[in-house]
């Protein structure tokens, strides 16, 4: 089970009233309904747990696993072992996400408005909002009803946060309109000015103010020690749903669409365009002024120099067609074996010449 110094457990309840209440749909009956208290992995579930299978490759640990029930697709219901009841659905990580999310909740402090902060009167909170010690929210700030602002976190003059979210410890946030239930983790800096400089070796760069915004839509998850600037004249957007790991930095004016994923060390230049349900892998890197179209994937590490088509898959430096990459990587893993093998030889031929 979960440290329940950090989270709250639900009470145990019946596996079709825990199915019912975290909304995953069941297809087939349910042979019993045994009663559910925690979900577990599937090589340490034992009574009361719930465990998912999701792939193939874990049949081993399912047929070894002890848990009460366990989620599956259908193709993997002859592998449940006798005594660990079957519950096929479509999806078994979604599921089993669900259930988890309904089950526990992250312990927060309630801390209304702790005396260690500071609230300017000119600022406007909601019913509900908990403000940590040590926390700033400046005059013409706004905070929706049931947001956190944790410890240390500095909300700048005019910044709109909706309601329902959470602003880590440390967080800053300026020149920002942020929407419902966004979730902002800890030393995250939304609205820092972007990085544009007029240059000269004469009379020094000179910084162009940066007069734009950064607007936050419902439902975006945002980690820990990530930076978004603040656009240079128009906004930097990121689309509702769209889910950020730690270390990213969102350059100025991009445009970032809805149910995106950036993994973690994502850097993207300024006004860079990213369509709707993009994936981007860990370290990914795109030069400025370029559109990854709606759908499309770009693997951990790739180097983006040029647009990349909606729906396609790139990968490498430059990054290009991922199938295209992967042929030429062969080509030289190939042409090196042939030149070591070729040098063996040569090597191999002057030692005999040498002997006789």
């Amino acid at each position: 089970m979960a440290d329940p110094s950090f989270y709250i457990r639900r009470d145990p309840c019946a596996l079709s009233v825990l199915l019912s209440k975290a909304m995953v749909e069941v297809k087939g009956e349910l042979p019993s309904d045994p009663q559910v208290s925690d979900v577990a992995p599937l090589y340490r579930a034992g009574a009361g747990d719930l465990a998912y299978c999701g792939s193939k490759k874990y049949v081993p640990a399912l047929q070894e696993t002890k848990a009460v029930a366990c989620l599956v697709p259908g193709n993997l219901l002859g592998e449940v072992p006798e005594g660990t009841i079957a519950v096929e659905v479509e999806d078994p990580e979604r599921a089993f996400a669900k259930i988890t999310e309904y089950l526990y909740q992250l312990r927060l402090p309630a801390y209304q408005i702790s005396p260690q902060a500071f609230v300017d009167p000119g600022a406007s909170l909601e019913e509900g909002v908990d403000v940590g010690p040590g926390a700033v929210i400046e005059e013409g700030a706004a905070i929706g009803a049931g947001s956190t602002i944790g410890p240390g976190a500095v909300i700048r003059r005019g910044v709109r946060i909706g309601r329902g979210c959470i602003i880590d410890a440390n967080v800053t946030i300026q020149a920002a309109l942020i929407g419902n239930h966004v979730i902002i983790r800890s030393g995250s800096v939304i609205g820092a000015p972007g990085f544009g400089y007029s240059m000269s070796m004469d009379e020094g760069h000179l910084a162009i103010p940066q007069l734009g915004r950064v607007v936050i839509q419902d439902h975006v998850e945002i980690g820990a020690c990530t930076a978004i600037d603040r656009g240079a004249a128009d906004d930097t957007i990121i689309g509702e749903g769209t889910k950020i790991d730690n270390h990213v930095q969102i350059g100025h004016n991009t445009v970032i669409g809805r149910h995106c994923i950036l993994a973690g060390k994502v850097g993207l230049s300024g006004s860079t365009t990213i369509g709707d349900q993009v994936v981007i892998g860990g370290d990914v890197g795109a030069a400025g002024h370029l559109t990854i179209g709606d759908g499309a994937t770009l693997a951990a590490r790739a180097g983006v120099v040029r647009n990349v088509p909606a729906g396609a898959v790139y990968a490498g430096f430059p990054a290009r067609p991922v199938k295209q990459w992967m042929k030429e990587v062969a080509l030289v893993s190939r042409l090196t074996k042939e030149n070591e093998k070729e040098r063996s030889q040569k090597h191999k031929g002057k030692s005999e010449s040498e002997n006789e």
